[in-house]
């Protein structure tokens, strides 16, 4: 892309080689809508992840399929979109793909080149595996994010420029090469990449930029059974334990926006300012603030932090922490700075 096509930067947004390990391709943040140059005709809207390999006859390796579909199912749930759903796309033109300006495609919300684009990519050994990529990225997402085992073969390579601060214990990201991905990736995609294994140091600073609470989904269908349209009263909205924090953090979590809404295991109720949110696991918990949005940007529940296990409470020495399955994200209101502590 750079050296023959003379481009700055390279067209997609992941890349994954044979072995499993994921390269940053198109520079921008993995977490961010950055708009790749991988399926002229459907590059907007779309985000580009390349199997690197000639996969016509010979089929890609479990590695790369693997890791394929862990990223998408990390990316997907990042952007409140469902694997295995289907949307439709409007075609802008140009020669590389069969569909005039305009043209209303559906297309499944994980699909290939070759579905868009003049072009026999990822070849016929290669989208013989879509299907079981969409079934990796959809068991990956509803698992939360998961802890893969690691893919990678060969030993952790520690990118270029990114000495470790002393006495952090250092983060390596086994086959990402550019210097400027500790910028860039989000902490919820550096465990992704480092095989799943949640390191407090990577997670030190948690990247802004990406999602907030006021993202979580509204689901209208669940006020209107929830409360049959009437948004005025806590206690007809919903009980038990939402109606109790709901009554406790009032001021914090704002008005309620929603009934109890449902994602597998997982029920959250939507505030102004914030949520709250159960499992049977963790137990029923508040978030909001700086906090909140922290823990939105990572991945919501799908990232490594998991759901909350607490309410967010003061500290003795000023700071305000909330506990996570994952890790303790602390704030300190004087310096305004977020870190995260490891669970006893």
């Amino acid at each position: 892309h750079a050296r023959n096509l003379g481009w700055c930067d390279v067209g997609y947004n992941v890349m994954v080689d044979k072995y499993g390990q994921a390269f940053e391709g198109r520079h921008g943040g993995l977490n961010r809508n950055v708009q790749g140059a991988h399926a002229g005709g459907f590059n907007g809207n779309t985000w580009g992840i390349s199997m690197m390999g000639d996969y016509s006859t010979v089929a890609p390796p479990e590695a790369t399929v693997r890791k394929m579909g862990e990223i998408i199912g990390w990316r997907l749930s990042v952007a409140g979109v469902n694997p295995k759903g289907s949307d439709t796309h409007y075609s802008e033109g140009t020669s590389f793909t069969r569909y005039p300006m305009g043209a209303a495609v559906r297309l499944p919300n994980i699909f290939a080149h070759r579905d868009v684009g003049n072009t026999s990519c990822p070849g016929d050994a290669g989208y013989a595996r879509m299907g079981q990529i969409r079934d990796i990225a959809a068991a990956y997402a509803q698992s939360g994010g998961g802890t893969p085992a690691p893919t990678n073969p060969t030993p952790p390579v520690t990118n270029p420029g990114t000495t470790p601060r002393p006495g952090t214990g250092g983060t390596t990201i086994p086959g990402v090469t550019q210097g400027s991905v500790q910028d860039a990736v989000t902490s919820a995609l550096r465990t992704v990449l480092s095989g799943g294994r949640l390191d407090a140091a990577a997670l030190t600073r948690i990247l802004t930029g990406g999602k907030t609470l006021a993202d979580i989904p509204f689901d209208a269908g669940s006020v209107q059974a929830a409360v049959g349209g009437d948004l005025g009263s806590v206690g007809n909205l919903i009980g038990g334990d939402f109606a109790r924090l709901a009554s406790q953090f009032a001021g914090p979590l704002g008005q309620v926006l929603s009934g109890v809404q449902r994602f597998g295991n997982v029920s959250l109720v939507k505030h102004e300012n914030g949520a709250v949110y159960s499992s049977p696991e963790t137990g029923t918990h508040p978030v909001w603030g700086v906090i909140g949005d922290a823990w939105a940007s990572q991945g919501f529940e799908h990232g490594p932090l998991g759901l909350p296990v607490s309410s967010e409470a003061g500290r003795e020495d000023g700071t305000v922490a909330q506990r996570f399955e994952g890790g303790t994200l602390v704030f300190d209101p004087a310096t305004k700075e977020l870190t995260v502590e490891p669970n006893p």
